[in-house]
């Protein structure tokens, strides 16, 4: 058999092969299509979802963060004006001692001379107790820059109240003796003189020194 003719056969059986297979060949060439399709769509989808995804994760990120400094701003806020309202509070409550305070102090030298008199001219008035602890009380919880000032009027008092005890003292010795008594009056009328004008000059700084806080607690 010569070989054109073998030629001549082997294209014809191809043809015939392709003629009996072409559908599945288009079947094969149309899967490839949609896989294609499909894979190109799938991709687009997915890096589309993964854009979303991290936008939305960004978004809860910066929402959580925004949450974080709210709560921070607010808790400052709370403290700050719980720190002004304190500072407001003690403010009145160091005009309200500050003036109890120097309440005490005239009370205190008005006691001393209502003792002076009972026990050396024998008034027959009772003096009651002595407010000295309620001056040093207020002084101790709510002015300690007014200690030195207050100490002084304070040790003059106690000074003078000693006076007057010796004086007192004194007189009972005398018994009836007039002469005696009068005497021991006058020995106590020379030193309390003396010491009541400096109980003046000390309670007139104490009151400049007040003054000065209440200024700058009404001022500030």
């Amino acid at each position: 058999m010569s070989e054109v003719l073998l030629h001549d056969i082997a294209g014809k059986i191809a043809r015939e092969q392709f003629l009996l297979q072409w559908p599945i060949y288009a079947l094969m060439v149309l899967i490839a299509l949609v896989v294609g399709f499909s894979a190109a769509y799938v991709g687009a989808y997915a890096k589309k979802r993964g854009e979303a995804l991290a936008t939305k994760a960004d978004f809860d990120e910066l929402l959580s963060q925004l949450k974080t400094t709210t709560a921070v701003a607010e808790e400052v806020k709370t403290r700050v004006s719980h720190a002004d309202w304190a500072t407001r509070e003690l403010k009145t409550l160091r005009r309200l001692k500050l003036e109890e305070l120097l309440k005490a102090i005239y009370e205190l030298v008005a006691w001393q001379d209502i003792e002076k008199d009972a026990r050396i001219y024998n008034s027959g008035k009772d003096p009651g107790p002595s407010p000295l602890p309620k001056v040093e009380l207020l002084v101790g919880l709510y002015f300690p820059e007014l200690r030195p000032v207050v100490h002084e009027c304070c040790q003059i008092h106690r000074q003078m109240v000693i006076e007057t005890l010796q004086g007192n003292a004194k007189l009972l010795t005398a018994g009836d003796n007039a002469a005696a008594r009068q005497q021991a009056r006058q020995q106590f009328s020379n030193v309390w003189a003396p010491l009541y004008q400096k109980q003046l000059h000390a309670v007139s700084a104490l009151e400049k020194a007040c003054r000065e806080i209440m200024e700058g607690l009404v001022g500030a």
